[in-house]
């Protein structure tokens, strides 16, 4: 087969964060390139989901085009294909599972019931258990969105390495939360002041935008609207919602 060779990531490539953890005590659990993939697959899935609870089913996994072109070419020549891809695939999340990477549960939804996969991170954990004891019910399922590149300043990530430093785990899980609470127009300019008055830490930058979720936000933006995507602090939900001053 004839493929065109990658050409390189461009500038301003999104980015999937991957907790240092996963490369020194999973890697080596993991013994089946499936296994590998998949893994890798599902942080790149759940970075792309928006919302809260995250988690996959086995239909959305086995939907995804490039995870099902990847499982046809390490399944050889099958007489089965779809079958085949489908046996791989369950066998690398019964492995996942079973090297505690993920955390299953039997939620019910508006078509019954159906097996679905969290990350075995401390906030999937609250999640998963709240599913089991029945206090979150599966909506409507809704297709992943489209992995379409963005540019650097919509990216908290890229806004934090620019303003702050390397990245990390711990800081990546709290830049995924703030990206989902706050408006996209706030993240810039938040940064941008920490930058200026030399106070290069999140903690400084994340104070900036609960104060503009409790005061609306006072930045100038020329030939925009300093108050567009503001929202009520009452619509702000998890940890932050606690934070806003009345």
């Amino acid at each position: 087969m004839n493929e065109v060779p990658f050409a390189g990531f461009p500038p301003g490539a999104q980015a999937t964060p991957i907790p240092s953890l996963f490369f020194t005590r999973l890697l080596p659990r993991l013994t089946d390139p499936v296994e590998l993939a998949l893994a890798l697959y599902i942080f790149y899935l759940l970075h792309r989901k928006k919302g809260y609870p995250r988690f996959l089913s086995r239909d959305e996994l086995a939907a995804e085009g490039d995870l099902a072109l990847f499982l046809e070419r390490t399944c050889g020549d099958a007489t089965d294909p779809a079958g085949e891809r489908r046996a791989a695939l369950e066998r690398g999340l019964a492995a996942l599972v079973g090297a505690g990477f993920l955390l299953t549960v039997l939620a019910e939804g508006p078509d019954g019931g159906q097996e679905v996969y969290f990350l075995n991170a401390a906030a999937d954990r609250r999640a998963a258990e709240r599913f089991r004891r029945g206090e979150l019910k599966i909506g409507p399922w809704r297709p992943l969105p489209e992995a379409e590149p963005v540019e650097p300043s919509r990216s908290i990530y890229a806004l934090y390495e620019e303003n702050i430093g390397p990245l990390t785990p711990l800081v990546a899980d709290e830049l995924r939360e703030a990206e989902e609470l706050y408006p996209q127009e706030w993240l810039r300019p938040a940064f941008e002041r920490a930058a200026t008055l030399n106070k290069r830490n999140w903690r400084y930058v994340a104070a900036i935008l609960r104060r503009w979720a409790a005061e609306g936000p006072d930045y100038a933006q020329a030939g925009g609207d300093t108050e567009r995507g503001a929202r009520h602090p009452g619509q702000l939900s998890g940890r932050y919602r606690g934070l806003v001053r009345r």
